[in-house]
């Protein structure tokens, strides 16, 4: 089977560099066609390997082009950086991508991400007090310990209740 060339290909999304993300969609939108059988063993790993070895889009948009039930790899819409700089802290806690963003957000004094925090050290606390509350029944029924671990955790709640309600 021929591909069509890269080189193709002339207008200028098509030798932007592509990142390690778009070659991974790439392998499992040929992964996906070889299950529906539009794609043969040897000719999904051809296919497989160019895309770990794509550089550019004009290199991975080939690879999918022939294949129905694909989208087509595209560049970002736009990758001159932003003339207006964003605010470190703007919007609601849901736009944070980690972890580490919501915390830091939360000490300056965002409300949404202290907000973020205090539930899910809430559904933590739930989910440890139901799983050990279970293993109580289901063991010997002595003392109700889990009420220890209800206890502990709860400190961690009261904590990140505090904190969101002092923002």
């Amino acid at each position: 089977m021929s591909l069509p060339d890269a080189s193709s290909h002339g207008n200028q999304t098509d030798q932007m560099r592509v990142s390690d993300g778009e070659r991974q969609v790439v392998v499992e939108q040929l992964a996906q066609a070889q299950a529906a059988g539009q794609l043969g063993p040897d000719e999904f790993d051809e296919r497989t390997s160019r895309a770990h070895a794509a550089r550019t889009y004009g290199d991975l948009q080939p690879l999918t082009a022939d294949l129905s039930g694909t989208a087509p790899i595209q560049p970002p819409v736009s990758t001159a950086p932003s003339s207006t700089p964003a605010p470190a802290l703007a919007g609601a806690a849901s736009h944070y991508r980690s972890k580490a963003e919501v915390k830091s957000a939360a000490r300056h004094g965002d409300p949404d991400a202290a907000r973020k925090i205090f539930y899910g050290v809430l559904s933590s606390w739930v989910f440890m007090s139901v799983i050990s509350t279970i293993i109580w029944v289901l063991g010997d029924r002595g003392s109700f310990w889990p009420a220890w671990v209800m206890i502990g955790l709860g400190f961690g709640v009261f904590g990140a209740f505090r904190n969101w309600k002092m923002q």
